[in-house]
């Protein structure tokens, strides 16, 4: 891993612990921490040569992440519980970033 691969991954999650972790354990409305979330998504940006698309199983609506260049024919499936109060495809999408890598 390269110094600025780990440098990276230093700082999200440091981002992570302040803007998700912390903002949950203040005595906030769930309406203004979804709000919250949802307006720092934008910080976690989703890499260009990965194709994202709605898909829903049964009722629950998701996203599928493909990137362009496959290589075989594996697929990872991750559920993520969206903190239990809040949290979206959106707000995850940087995470689906580092796991399409």
């Amino acid at each position: 891993m390269s110094m600025s691969e780990m440098l990276s991954r230093r700082a999200l999650r440091l981002s992570l612990r302040t803007s998700f972790k912390f903002m949950s354990t203040l005595p906030l409305p769930v309406v203004l921490l979804r709000q919250v979330m949802e307006a720092s998504a934008g910080l976690f940006k989703v890499r260009q040569d990965v194709l994202i698309e709605p898909c829903s199983l049964g009722d629950i609506q998701g996203e599928r992440h493909t990137p362009h260049v496959l290589s075989g024919s594996k697929v990872l499936l991750h559920f993520h519980g969206g903190a239990f109060f809040a949290g979206s495809s959106k707000t995850h999408r940087g995470l689906g970033r580092v796991l399409t890598s």
